[in-house]
């Protein structure tokens, strides 16, 4: 009976080893399966596809995914992104393609003229494609007319023109400030009139 018995544990030892860690959802690593596009588990999907394919992944409970462009629409650009997904009670990093809008010299103009950006200050926006989707803007700055000086930040560096004068807009220096033509005013031996603009000199 002794023999019989010990023959009989190690079995039973044996049987509790192999029983799958999914019987008990233990299992957390995610893998890749096959999917479509038009499976509902995708999380990210790109945008403006024309056409496209699935990346799945599956730990046996649960599935996540990507949809990738595999080519865009027409006036879009194939970029590559990364994301994070959740997958059970871990994540996967996936990679995939989606399409944004192609920069060109008719979609990222700079501005033709001058706007406000405050008092005694304008502003104006100079665009260009920094890559196949990217327009970079910058500004250029300079002083309101009834100012004078220059700035590269459209808060400081611009000026009253003195003498309640004015100037042009862009104007640099005090200089270029004037009383205009035509402007009236008296003092004690009576009243005058500017004939011509009256610039300021240092």
């Amino acid at each position: 009976m002794k023999k019989s018995s010990l023959l009989i544990i190690p079995s039973i030892m044996m049987g509790i080893l192999t029983i799958p860690n999914t019987a008990f959802g233990l299992i957390t690593t995610c893998n890749r399966v096959g999917c479509m596009p038009s499976d509902p588990s995708i999380q990210v999907r790109g945008i403006n596809c024309a056409m496209s394919t699935a990346t799945c992944w599956s730990n046996g409970t649960h599935k996540t995914g990507v949809e990738s462009c595999t080519i865009c629409e027409s006036g879009y650009t194939k970029v590559s992104k990364s994301t994070i997904l959740s997958c059970g009670s871990g994540t996967v990093t996936a990679t995939y393609n989606t399409c944004l809008p192609t920069c060109t010299t008719s979609n990222c103009k700079s501005d033709t003229s001058w706007s406000a950006a405050g008092t005694g200050y304008q502003k104006k926006a100079n665009r260009s494609c920094s890559d196949s989707t990217t327009c970079k803007t910058t500004y250029s700055y300079r002083c309101a007319a009834g100012y004078y000086g220059s700035s590269s930040n459209g808060t400081s560096g611009c000026n009253p023109c003195p003498s309640g004068g004015t100037s042009s807009a862009g104007t640099t220096s005090a200089t270029g400030c004037y009383i205009p033509s035509g402007t009236t005013g008296s003092d004690s031996t009576g009243t005058y009139k500017y004939t011509s603009n009256c610039y300021w000199k240092n």
